[in-house]
């Protein structure tokens, strides 16, 4: 699926997480939820997985035109140990 960033949310993204925002497409997803943390505007989702191996969290907005998705941010997470 197509997405579109802006190309400065990117840059903040790449040095405060280390990944870049084109990375998203990459996303092993195993979890998804809608998120309600907040009023948006808009109906935001969430989804956790992996990529190369190292957990993320998504989160992002659907758009109807061409079904394409606004990634605003993707986070490094770093898990407990078992």
């Amino acid at each position: 699926m197509p997405i579109e960033f802006d190309s400065a949310k990117d840059a903040i993204n790449l040095a405060k997480h280390g990944i870049s925002l084109a990375r998203a497409v990459d996303l092993e997803i195993v979890a998804f939820l809608e998120d309600s943390r907040g009023e948006h505007g808009e109906i935001r989702y969430r989804a956790g997985g992996t990529i190369d191996g190292v957990h993320y969290c998504l989160a992002f907005t659907h758009r109807a035109e061409g079904w394409q998705s606004r990634i605003d941010e993707v986070l490094k997470r770093t898990l407990p140990a078992k």
